[in-house]
């Protein structure tokens, strides 16, 4: 029962939590740009302090589930505060102000979120911990959706009445995360040390470092990927490079985020049933095909492609926690590194686009057509190396390989 409870715990706290984060966002981007008069450049720099912010939280919640804190307490303390904080966003008066609050929001979500993540994997039995993180996923990723579709209701309506439904929110996330109990975390440090002692899964010292290190490159590589799947980039490409409206590649993006939440809850069942190198090997196969498809100037295929590429990346997010959750020694150091990276990979996407426009000629994406096509395909081939040799390397790692 009490798996159970965290569960339905977790997966509520992941759609409550991520509605009121995503009503907020675009009220404040708004709002920075309209009544603060923020320029295109100091609205990017909201979404960085954001990601610094909470790269560095992820890996101190990390540090302190590998201590013993009562996390659904840190959990629980930290959605509270982050309900404040939005309320906070009708007293700022200039971008510096919001800036702040932005990277206030960064710290309490990196602390909140990667306690929530390490007490569902340390809930629930290695046979189901993939399949637990993938629907964890889904439910955040129907969350974000709810709350793009609630702002979009409250058009015209300024700062107020989004920011007070996102404080609301928050306070419901509260709620729901303070049944994050979980007796074998509160059993304390030492029970917990032992037991892993006895467990021949898991890696130390030079051989656990270099899983790490490995697993890090590949959360780095798929959130990298997984941004420029779904950013603003995705749009113009398929719509220049495949010749679709741009209401059809809205639709497909969407669609693809379906698709890529149906696989990841496939490929995690295999990573529980069966082993970990074979729902790796399906990821970045899917992945690999996807990327070499979407490469072809035909509707079809491009099409195709691209959701076998939403397919892979996407289920590669619930896998590499199953891994360090079943693997690694300091699961809560381990959780805080691979939240930190991926935080960081979804920041550089971005940048990694605009330096390969730079490359090729352009520095803007005024210039359509052809660079931008091979923009997108170049970062999208390096990123695709990336996470490939990571995977082969993880595979090493975990001694999997014949």
């Amino acid at each position: 029962m009490t798996s159970k409870r965290i569960l339905a715990a977790s997966f509520a706290t992941a759609f409550i939590g991520t509605m009121a984060f995503r009503i907020s966002v675009p009220a404040v981007a708004f709002y920075t740009r309209t009544a603060l008069k923020g320029t295109m450049l100091e609205l990017g720099l909201l979404t960085t302090s954001f990601f610094a912010a909470r790269a560095i939280a992820a890996v101190l919640a990390g540090e302190l589930a590998d201590k013993g804190l009562k996390l659904h307490i840190l959990a629980s303390s930290c959605f509270l505060i982050h309900s404040l904080v939005v309320m906070l966003y009708r007293l700022a008066r200039s971008w510096l102000s919001v800036v702040f609050l932005k990277a206030l929001q960064g710290i309490l979500n990196g602390l909140a979120w990667t306690s929530v993540q390490f007490v569902l994997g340390a809930a629930v039995k290695t046979e189901v911990r993939g399949r637990a993180y993938s629907v964890y996923f889904a439910f955040g990723s129907l969350g974000g959706f709810a709350g793009n579709i609630a702002y979009s209701l409250m058009p015209g309506t300024g700062l107020s009445k989004p920011i007070a439904l996102s404080a609301l929110a928050f306070s419901l996330s509260a709620l729901t995360s303070m049944f994050l109990v979980s007796p074998s975390l509160a059993a304390g440090k030492n029970k917990r040390a032992k037991a892993r002692n006895g467990s021949s899964t898991i890696r130390t010292g030079p051989e656990g470092s270099r899983l790490l290190a490995w697993i890090s490159l590949m959360v780095f590589g798929s959130r990298a990927f997984a941004s420029l799947l779904t950013g603003d980039v995705i749009y113009v490409y398929l719509s220049e490079a495949l010749g679709i409206s741009p209401s059809l590649a809205s639709a497909l993006v969407g669609f693809g985020s379906l698709v890529g939440l149906l696989a990841s809850t496939a490929i995690s069942w295999v990573a529980d049933k069966k082993d970990d190198r074979l729902a790796l090997s399906l990821a970045v196969g899917l992945s690999s095909a996807g990327a070499l498809m979407a490469a072809i100037s035909h509707t079809a295929l491009g099409v195709a492609g691209f959701l076998l590429l939403a397919m892979g990346v996407v289920s590669l997010m619930p896998l590499v926690r199953r891994l360090v959750m079943t693997y690694q020694r300091r699961r809560g150091l381990a959780l805080g590194v691979i939240g930190a990276v991926g935080n960081v990979g979804t920041a550089s996407s971005s940048v990694l686009f605009g330096g390969s426009l730079q490359l090729l000629g352009t520095s803007t994406v005024a210039v359509l057509g052809l660079e931008l096509v091979k923009a997108v395909l170049a970062v999208s081939l390096a990123l695709l190396a990336v996470v490939f040799i990571s995977v082969v390397e993880v595979r090493r790692a975990l001694g999997l390989t014949r």
